[in-house]
């Protein structure tokens, strides 16, 4: 699809996926970005704003993460610093929009780890969505990353605006619980009036933060990928959480620039883990 045409199929209404005259070979042959476009305006489901809730609180306190260093490293275009903090307002229309981006890139990832890729623990990659034909191997962060992407391009029609502005859009570092994976896991965040909603690879639908019982550990900066901070202590552990599962949490590639030691009682780690 020309850009001219992927935005009218992107803006106008439903009718318009039959205007485009996709054959099933076209539609086999479509990247993910058309796919994305298309299966939004397939989407028939009405969908109900959230209750209004909660948003992640980050600190001041920075934290390495060599995953995204050697992204910005790598693709040093993925790791712009200067985006505004950014809010979006949330309509039937966009929660539409984050539900089908979220299931589209999900249904299309081969859950494959980075060792089995790359030959080693970690590598964080920013796969292009318009040239990703077929399912794209990846773990956690490449779902992350690529919905992030997609939803960076997307446009309102005649405007040429953002539907969600790049400040909106965190990766959030964390676990989750025993019963699904008791791992290192990682997820979007998109900020909204409505409160912080995740975008995961383990569940097809978008949830508000406040529901989804998960450790979180780090955030990234509202400006880019290339700053991240430890979320509040207080935010870090939900009731729900085992603490040996909480001490078994140390996300792969995250660590603090000054080494904690476990006699400082006024550690953000001994606070979350409700050791003081």
């Amino acid at each position: 699809m020309s850009m001219t045409r992927r935005m009218f199929v992107a803006t106008a209404g439903a009718a318009a996926a039959q205007a485009c005259g996709l054959t099933a070979v076209q539609a086999s042959q479509l990247n993910l970005l058309d796919k994305t476009l298309i299966a939004i305006l397939a989407d028939g489901k009405k969908y109900t704003l959230p209750k209004r809730s909660s948003f992640i609180i980050a600190t001041d306190q920075l934290i390495k993460a060599e995953g995204p260093e050697q992204l910005c490293r790598d693709q040093q275009g993925v790791c712009r610093t200067n985006y505004d903090a950014g809010v979006v307002e949330l309509t039937p229309y966009l929660l539409k929009v984050l539900n089908v981006v979220n299931a589209v890139v999900n249904d299309n990832f081969d859950p494959t780890s980075d060792l089995e890729l790359y030959g080693v623990p970690e590598k964080w990659v920013q796969h292009n969505a318009a040239h990703i034909f077929g399912k794209v191997k990846g773990d956690c962060e490449k779902h992350a990353l690529i919905k992030r992407q997609i939803l960076i391009w997307l446009t309102a029609n005649k405007t040429g605006q953002r539907l969600f502005p790049p400040g909106s859009l965190m990766i959030t570092i964390g676990g989750v619980p025993r019963d699904m994976e008791n791992e290192g896991h990682a997820w979007l965040t998109v900020r909204t009036d409505h409160g912080d909603l995740t975008l995961c690879n383990l569940f097809p639908d978008v949830r508000p933060m406040a529901e989804v019982n998960y450790f979180l550990y780090a955030i990234s900066s509202p400006a880019g990928l290339s700053r991240w901070h430890v979320v509040q202590p207080s935010m870090q552990a939900p009731g729900a959480w085992d603490r040996n599962d909480i001490l078994a949490m140390q996300p792969s590639g995250f660590y603090d620039p000054t080494p904690i030691q476990p006699a400082e009682t006024s550690s953000w780690r001994r606070k979350a883990l409700g050791l003081d």
